[in-house]
């Protein structure tokens, strides 16, 4: 299913960002400092695998009070709800659909038992359009609307001259980059990349959040005016699209 570009988070930079060289970050460097402890996130898109503990009670937080837990009929799972948090305890052997009801979003999250410590549950919501936020500067609103034309496939991109690549980039530990595509365009000295994003199969944890300032680097955009990532976590079983607006 495609996802609405509401879920796309698109960052547009003031100021060359990247004119000197970095040391490619550690992916495991990162989780430490977000100290990693069984996060799960999950978009209202589509179903969620959701591994819980059977031994410790999970925790499910949103940004918005939780109005309801749909449960199957005499599913041993057991819910409290307290506002925007819920703790829910696993007695189950077999995967369960439950769906959770908040703001105007329903999440559908299949529940997987398994013998694991107590699993945090983030329902993820749409993230703020950068639309809304450009007031009267023409290269900036020219940015978004390229990565919202990538985003769906627009009709802005017909003017854009194409060109397919299938380039690894080996820019970060424990992340495949791959070059997916690049379109140019001339009258406007502006070149948009696509790059498709997952983790490696060497990283330990299945699920890893992410954010587009994990990948300004200048590997990837010499003078980025615009980034944005299709979502915000990575996994090891499907790519996620980083999309870099730049100058050429």
């Amino acid at each position: 299913m495609r996802k609405k570009l509401a879920q796309a988070s698109i960052i547009l930079l003031a100021i060359f960002l990247a004119s000197t060289a970095t040391a490619a970050p550690k992916l495991k460097e990162l989780a430490a400092e977000q100290k990693y402890k069984g996060v799960v996130y999950v978009r209202k898109d589509g179903v969620t695998d959701v591994p819980v503990s059977t031994r410790e009670i999970n925790h499910i937080v949103s940004d918005y009070n939780i109005n309801n837990i749909k449960l199957p009929e005499d599913s041993p799972l057991s819910i409290d709800i307290q506002g925007k948090n819920a703790f829910l305890q696993c007695k189950s052997t077999q995967p369960e659909i439950i769906y959770i009801s908040t703001k105007g979003t329903i999440y559908t999250l299949r529940i997987k038992p398994a013998g694991i410590g107590a699993q945090k549950i983030h329902l993820v919501g749409s993230i703020n359009n950068a639309v809304a936020k450009l007031h009267g500067n023409k290269r900036e609103k020219l940015a978004v609307e390229i990565i919202k034309a990538a985003y769906g496939k627009g009709q802005l991109l017909e003017k854009a001259r194409e060109r397919r690549l299938f380039r690894l980039r080996h820019l970060i530990q424990d992340i495949i980059i791959k070059e997916h595509r690049r379109y140019d365009f001339e009258e406007d000295h502006l070149t948009l990349k696509v790059y498709i994003v997952k983790l490696a199969d060497t990283f330990k944890y299945p699920q890893f959040k992410v954010t587009e300032k994990n990948f300004l680097m200048p590997d990837l955009a010499k003078k980025p005016i615009g980034i944005a990532l299709s979502r915000d976590y990575l996994t090891k079983n499907d790519y996620v699209r980083l999309f870099i607006l730049g100058r050429n």
